[in-house]
């Protein structure tokens, strides 16, 4: 399994256009769970953070951006708003379902969208790419992270593959814990916490760098 990180400029995209808006100051914006919407759009949890008590401005900004569909907001703080947000078109959705990869983690960072994404190999990393690339938006590879950095055993590493390539991580998910306990022998509680304690090994050497 490869980690990569990316920096991405979409088109046409309420996200990139809010964090490079000089009117609206964003402290972050954080995609916190996200699917396709139909064949070529986006559905997408959202933690937005401003820099001032604006988030009417960030609202009204989404809203009747021409690219939202549709949206649903709550106000968590004076400066925090969580919600739902659906993309009739979204590029860089498309890229990603065409791939071999999927998402771990996306934000706000330096005028740009930060993805963390994972797949099996180097090649469909790359591949993604030239789909973002093809169908837009400006992308570039931060990092790979090889599997042989992260500290986890053989067999976490045995199950975490075998989760990921038999759609354990998608939503909805293509296999449930109790096919993954049967096929290595062990517990579904077993299976939870070798998946847990894999993903967390993962995070803590991708995070700490």
């Amino acid at each position: 399994m490869r980690w990569a990180t990316l920096l991405l400029k979409i088109p046409e995209n309420w996200m990139t256009d809010l964090v490079i808006n000089d009117s609206i100051k964003i402290e972050k914006i954080q995609v916190l769970n996200c699917r396709p919407y139909k064949y070529r759009g986006g559905t997408g949890i959202v933690k937005i953070i401003s820099k001032g008590n604006n988030v009417n401005d960030i609202y009204n900004f989404i809203n009747n951006h021409e690219n939202v569909l549709k949206s649903n907001f709550h106000q968590i703080s004076d400066k925090i708003l969580i919600g739902e947000i659906t993309l009739e078109k979204c590029s860089a959705c498309i890229a990603l379902n065409k791939s071999e990869c999927f998402m771990i983690s996306a934000q706000s960072k330096l005028n740009c969208i930060q993805w963390v994404v994972a797949g099996e190999q180097n090649k469909d990393i790359y591949d993604l790419l030239d789909y973002l690339k093809n169908y837009g938006c400006e992308a570039r590879l931060i990092k790979i992270s090889s599997p042989d950095t992260f500290n986890i055993t053989d067999r976490q590493k045995d199950i975490l593959r075998y989760a990921f390539c038999h759609g354990y991580f998608e939503n909805p998910k293509k296999i449930l814990l109790k096919d993954i306990s049967k096929v290595f022998n062990i517990t579904a509680s077993t299976a939870s916490d070798i998946l847990k304690s894999g993903q967390r090994k993962i995070f803590t050497d991708y995070f700490s760098e």
